[in-house]
């Protein structure tokens, strides 16, 4: 009796070091690959493509954030169907990063689209023209140019201010010439 209890201990003790090591070879491989996606993306100048058709965004960043992330994911399910608790978790896990990602995209959209209707509404009124000079909130500063997200200021010495376009709707301003 106390021999089979003893295997059967060891036998788990044996399925939960394989489930760690499963996690930490996961877990490496996920840290790698984020890694090495960023760094071939950044060889590319994938961010420096992006800037030119108005996006700032750190595209790099982002994908190898989003490889990682999935080799994580598969990584988890890996360990759990090692573990035999696969369909419970894995439900709740999907659930759980499903309404994170939900939300991530809303808290996303709540800056763009007031940004892109902003910089729309600025290039319909034709008042931000590259070349004017503009005062707002005691920053004075040259366009440099109006984009679909944000507006690029240089003040006189010299700097680049990228200012969010809603910012223009939120706040008091004057074209100087």
């Amino acid at each position: 009796m106390w021999v089979n209890i003893l295997q059967k201990g060891m036998s788990f003790l044996d399925m939960i070091v394989i489930g760690i090591v499963i996690l930490l070879v996961g877990l490496a491989i996920g840290l790698l690959m984020k890694k090495i996606v960023t760094r071939v993306l950044n060889e590319l100048e994938l961010n420096k493509g992006i800037i030119r058709i108005g996006i700032t965004a750190d595209m790099e960043g982002m994908l190898g954030f989003l490889v990682s992330f999935i080799i994580y994911v598969v990584t988890i399910i890996l360990f759990l169907d090692w573990l035999g608790v696969t369909s419970i978790v894995f439900y709740v896990l999907v659930l759980g990063f499903s309404i994170l990602i939900i939300l991530a995209v809303i808290m996303k959209l709540k800056d763009i689209i007031p940004n892109w209707y902003a910089g729309k509404t600025l290039r319909r009124a034709k008042v931000f023209v590259k070349g004017k000079v503009i005062e707002i909130e005691e920053v004075v500063g040259k366009i440099e140019h109006v984009g679909k997200f944000e507006t690029i200021l240089r003040t006189s010495q010299d700097d680049l201010l990228y200012v969010p376009n809603a910012f223009f709707t939120k706040h008091k301003y004057k074209i100087k010439n």
